[in-house]
Parts: C-alpha cells; sequence; structure tokens
C-alpha cells in the first residue's frame, strides 16, 4: 500500500493483460475491495510499473499480442486514466523499473524481442518525457530483483539468462 499526496487515499495497483484494478481506501470505494479503473492503451503481461514522483505510474514493456514491446503508458491515479507515452529504446517484459532518487526511472534488462535476456539499461526522464541509454550489465538477464541503494545507486540480483537461474549481483 501507498500513501498519495499525504491524502487518505492508500493505492495498490495491480497490472493485468489489459486492465488495472486499483484496491484502495477512500470514499469512493470501500476499503478491502477491488474497483476496475481503466484499460492500459496496450495489452501486456509481464510489465514494469512504477510510481513517479508526482503520484502518476509510469508502465513499461511486457509481452502484448504480437511478442514484447517497448512501450510505455502513464497512470493517473487521480482521475483514472491512462495516456501512451513515448516508448523505450528496447522492447522488453520481465525487467524492472526502479525509481531513482532525482526523480527518474531506471529500467533494467528482462526478456528482448527475440526471447532473449536483455543485458541494456536505459533511464526515463519524465520531465522531459524521453529516454537514454544507461549502460550494460554485466550479466544480460530478466526476473531479477534492482533495489535503490541509500547512495543512489541500484543493485541488481538474481534473475535468469535464459539458460537457467543467476546468482549473481551487480551494482
Amino acid at each position: 500500500m501507498k500513501r498519495v499526496f499525504g491524502s487518505s487515499v492508500a493505492l495498490l495497483l495491480v497490472v493485468g493483460a489489459t486492465s488495472l484494478f486499483v484496491r484502495a481506501s477512500s470514499v469512493m470505494v470501500p476499503s478491502g475491495t477491488w474497483a476496475p479503473t481503466g484499460d492500459l492503451t496496450d495489452i501486456r503481461a509481464g510489465a514494469a510499473a512504477v510510481l513517479l514522483s508526482d503520484g502518476v505510474v509510469l508502465i513499461t514493456g511486457g509481452t502484448g499480442v504480437e511478442g514484447r514491446v517497448a512501450s510505455a503508458e502513464r497512470y493517473s491515479v487521480t482521475g483514472g486514466t491512462f495516456v501512451a507515452t513515448e516508448s523505450m529504446q528496447t522492447a522488453r517484459a520481465n525487467h524492472t523499473a526502479t525509481s531513482l532518487n532525482d526523480g527518474r526511472v531506471l529500467v533494467i534488462g528482462g526478456f528482448g524481442a527475440d526471447g532473449t535476456a536483455v543485458g541494456s539499461a536505459e533511464i526515463y526522464d519524465p520531465a522531459t518525457n524521453a529516454w537514454m541509454p544507461a549502460g550494460t550489465l554485466t550479466h544480460a538477464r530478466a526476473g531479477h530483483t534492482a533495489t535503490l541503494l541509500p547512495d543512489g545507486r541500484v543493485l541488481v540480483a538474481g534473475g535468469e539468462n535464459g539458460e537457467g537461474a543467476l546468482a549473481t549481483m551487480e551494482v
């Protein structure tokens, strides 16, 4: 659960293949219940979602009808609407998206359009609505974790590379 802008609304977002469901405590949705809140602009499974500093949720990548997608969209919690935004440079699913201290988002790894593990990372800047390359992982991976450390670096751990599970970590 996440408190948004100090209001009395607590949200837990669940991204399905085509819709987003919200579990909320508010006047409109009784506590402990689920309510549909709108449809994604693209069908996607294995996407990553992250809360931006302005309270908007960025949803990236996943697998669509015709394979992995690079598309991204923003979900307005207050308006309950989805808006397509600039696409990532690389199609990917089963990746991570991590909010950085400066408000940007780091997207790492995943499975690419060809089904192999992706070794690249990219950064989304909500202020410019643009993506930029962010380097290459030591080990291409998908299904991993990415944790923001107190010093601003991101620890990437585990996952798989298409041949098996990984026991490696990198910063």
